[in-house]
């Protein structure tokens, strides 16, 4: 199984949604997102993609800057 736009956006939303009411999956998100992803699509994540994960708690605003 690959990904494709469909599975990433699928992905991306369960990510968020497990991460927002399970602390020990939002835990494995920050300390190892590859890992967090595997667990929940059983897909590796590409390699030489880059999964940043960041914790908003407690923010206003969190802002991303360009590379």
């Amino acid at each position: 199984m690959d990904w494709n736009i469909e599975k990433l956006n699928q992905a991306v939303k369960q990510f968020q949604e497990k991460s927002s009411v399970d602390a020990e999956f939002r835990k494995l998100a920050l300390e190892n997102p590859s890992s967090a992803v595997k667990q929940l699509t059983g897909l590796e994540i590409p390699e030489g993609f880059k999964l940043q994960v960041v914790d908003n708690a407690g923010a206003h605003l969190t802002v991303v800057l360009p590379d």
